[in-house]
């Protein structure tokens, strides 16, 4: 038997009329019924065809957009002309519909749709029908300027409220920067839509100052005063030719707008007040008839609604429709409060690991009443069994008998085994066979150490696993703070970039500006790639020196030469550079030097310098060394705290084995931004530090890494300056004589290079020892310099 096919619910298939970018469109087309109201010299409508032209290709809002424009032209009826606005709308339409549904060229319908092809056909449009109306009113020389002026603003407009129109209902920008262009044909559509409303009142505000006011506010606080001076300028002859407001309020919506700009960098309260003090001021000079408390009224309405608008927005209305779409803030707040939950979770299961660790055992410094009992239990079991008195010891004279195997213990314990003679001649006569018990309790006594050792053993090998856990869940947790602290973006600062970007005719096609936490910039720039090989980086750091006033440098570029897209990572240069040179020699050289350093610059701007001496000479020695420095430089690249990570390596090296093994650690880190070098030394030799022929010593008095769980650090904290000279060097090299002879040879050192410096020193160490080394011998010197 076969069953219907059950139907699928339609609700997943329905879709939406509209989604947000079209909703933003059709909102835009409600300016047309103003712009269709706007008559320049009572009988010319610049605005209307050009208006309606830019909204060819859009998905939606084309044919609603000719109703509202034709409605605002119907206000406006009572003149003939206007009638052939309206016939323009219609063949507009009749344009459109064809470029739709017909293909004019076979595939290639949607070309007649682009914009030098919508511009010509607006500019047509109204060539014809002026053409049309002029000999319908006879031909005369007036006429016929009025229809070729019309004809040539029709495509120019065309062109200029397309770009407006791309940045009202625009999905995505490259960034939230509008450039003077920009703003241009943004003033040119809200001149119209306020020019269309001049006429109107909400009570006793005009909302023709009203608008002009919010207008000139947003302008002026998004581009400054030269933008807001262009803008309310244009603002004040497009309404004067609208036939609402004479030549003198060109000067005062420009002089306003001036005002507001000068305040931007106070924030919007103070650029409101510029606005109204400077347009104020110019009005009581040249329209002092204006001034009344509807003006007032407009400034505080048209204020208060400029304080109320999102601090992003920057005129684009699909992205106030849907902030989503460009609240890439919003977004990587919330990426960072995911980030930081699961790494603080982390952090806080490692620490209860660490500290469920640590609280599985101690450490047992000898026998307790409870370690007693089962000894002396064992002893009597293994000695006592088999003893005809077994009952009358263990049991009739139980006090006296734990007494005496009580001693014999503490005797084991003093002296790492009992005797016969320990025990109390009285005992002894009485027992049945002495000998054997002070075997079988020396046996049991040394199988209870081996049992302690081991357990103690244990019991350290889970503090060290505890304390690495804790030391890891820190890790994690400063992690958490860093990106909590250091994701610092700058929009305002990228703005700018790539503004200046663009000037210097850099095709930009995104900038990112961060900040970390010691307030450094880093910056990301994705651009066009260039032809010549890394030109790109000398023609963007100049513009990026010049925007930050700070001297930065450029990464390796990333190239994708398919896509055509370049990516460069630029960072804060630093002010300090490092070179070092280094000289040794080992003991016996088939075998190789227990010596190991490095010298290296870290990803963070901090330059390392580690130096590290392995118990002994040879093989083992270096292998010991080497792993020391070689975990060293794995942690601190990777993150980790130096003190941290020192205490990690001492407990890798503390768990390796149960021989000893060992090993020395001078650690020097300069900050090349701030030129501040600390000095850490577990268990290392003196290291130097020459400046201006002046030499300091730096001792210490811990003990080598990897000797004890707990290791002993020293730290030491130098401000270095220009041509300071660091010199760290292993017990090979002091050794060879009593006094400090490195010292007087640096105080007398007329060498300026590290190399020299270093193959100096250890010519003077072979010397004083005669030619033959008695250790492995390491010189590592460090130059500091100043970049000019």
């Amino acid at each position: 038997m076969s069953y219907p096919a059950k139907s699928k619910p339609l609700q997943g298939n329905i879709k939406p009329l509209f989604n947000k970018q079209d909703l933003a469109s059709l909102i835009i087309s409600a300016f047309g019924f103003f712009i269709g109201r706007v008559m320049v010299f009572t009988f010319v409508s610049p605005l209307a065809i050009p208006f309606l032209a830019s909204f060819m290709g859009a998905k939606k809002g084309f044919y609603l957009t000719a109703v509202f424009i034709s409605l605002g032209l119907f206000t406006r009826w009572g003149d003939l002309l206007t009638v052939r606005y309206l016939i323009a709308v219609f063949l507009l339409c009749i344009y459109h519909f064809a470029c739709t549904r017909f293909t004019f060229t076979t595939g290639r319908a949607g070309t007649w749709l682009k914009l030098p092809f919508v511009a010509a056909a607006s500019a047509v449009v109204m060539l014809i029908t002026g053409l049309a109306f002029n000999f319908f009113y006879g031909f005369t020389l007036f006429l016929m300027l009025v229809v070729v002026l019309e004809t040539v603003l029709a495509g120019a407009l065309t062109l200029v409220i397309k770009r407006a129109f791309t940045i009202l209902t625009g999905r995505k920008r490259k960034a939230k920067l509008l450039s003077g262009e920009d703003i241009a044909a943004l003033t040119v559509v809200l001149a119209g839509v306020i020019a269309g409303a001049s006429d109107i009142y909400v009570g006793v505000v005009p909302l023709r100052i009203f608008f002009s006011v919010y207008v000139l506010c947003i302008v002026a606080f998004k581009g400054g005063p030269s933008m807001a001076a262009t803008a309310g300028m244009l603002l004040g002859l497009f309404l004067h030719l609208a036939g609402y407001w004479d030549t003198s309020w060109v000067a005062v919506l420009g002089l306003a707008g001036l005002g507001g700009g000068f305040a931007k960098g106070w924030g919007r309260v103070p650029v409101i007040i510029g606005v109204g003090l400077f347009g104020g001021i110019t009005m009581l000079i040249v329209a002092r008839s204006w001034l009344g408390f509807n003006m007032l009224y407009a400034l505080v309405a048209g204020g208060l609604i400029f304080v109320l608008t999102p601090q992003t927005f920057y005129f684009n209305v699909a992205a106030a429709i849907n902030p989503v779409l460009d609240s890439a803030d919003d977004y990587m707040d919330k990426i960072k409060e995911e980030t930081t939950r699961r790494l603080d979770s982390f952090a806080a299961a490692f620490e209860k690991l660490g500290s469920t660790f640590n609280g599985l055992s101690r450490p047992k410094r000898g026998l307790n009443k409870h370690d007693i009992t089962l000894l002396i239990d064992d002893v009597a079991g293994r000695a006592c069994s088999e003893c005809p008195n077994n009952t009358w010891c263990w049991e009739e004279d139980l006090y006296n008998t734990h007494q005496q195997v009580f001693a014999l213990l503490n005797a084991a314990s003093t002296q790492g085994a009992a005797t016969i003679n320990d025990m109390h001649k009285t005992f002894r006569n009485d027992c049945t066979n002495p000998n054997l018990l002070v075997s079988e309790l020396n046996s049991v006594f040394a199988m209870y150490k081996n049992d302690l050792r081991w357990h103690n053993r244990i019991s350290e090998t889970r503090e060290l696993i505890s304390q690495q856990l804790s030391g890891v869940a820190g890790i994690v947790k400063c992690l958490s703070q860093e990106i909590d602290m250091s994701l610092r973006f700058h929009e305002g600062l990228e703005e700018e970039m790539i503004l200046a970007l663009l000037n210097q005719k850099i095709d930009v096609t995104g900038v990112i500006v961060q900040e970390d936490n010691d307030g450094r910039y880093k910056v990301s720039i994705s651009h066009k790639s260039c032809t010549r090989q890394r030109a790109c980086e000398n023609e963007i750091l100049p513009v990026l020196n010049a925007v930050l006033k700070r001297k930065m440098r450029a990464d390796a570029p990333n190239c994708d030469i398919k896509s055509g897209v370049c990516r460069i990572r630029f960072t804060e240069d630093q002010k300090l550079r490092i070179t070092s040179g280094i000289a040794h020699r080992a003991k016996n050289p088939r075998k190789g030097s227990g010596d190991s350093y490095s010298a290296m610059e870290l990803a963070n701007g901090t330059y390392l310098l580690a130096l590290s001496d392995g118990m002994g000479s040879g093989e083992r020695a270096r292998r010991e060394s080497a792993a020391t420095v070689g975990l060293l430089e794995d942690f601190i690249e990777s993150g980790f705290d130096k003190e941290l990570a020192v205490k990690m390596i001492n407990t890798v090296l503390v768990l390796k084995s149960s021989d000893e093994s060992f090993s020395t650690l001078d650690i020097c880190t300069v900050d090349l931004y701030t030129g501040f070098g600390e000095f850490i030394k577990i268990g290392a030799d003196r290291t130097y530090l020459l400046r201006g022929g002046m030499v300091s010593v730096i001792l210490s008095s811990s003990l080598p890494i990897g000797m004890l769980s707990d290791v002993d650090i020293e730290t030491t904290t130098h401000e270095l300056k220009h041509n300071d000279i660091i010199v760290m060097v292993t017990d090979g090299i002091t050794s060879v004589q009593e006094d400090d002879w490195v010292m007087d040879e640096l105080r007398q050192c007329k060498y300026k290079n590290p190399q020299d410096i270093a193959d100096h020193l250890l010519h003077m160490a072979k010397k004083y020892e005669g030619g033959e080394a008695r250790d492995d011998m390491t010189v590592l010197v460090s130059r500091i310099w100043e970049k000019v």
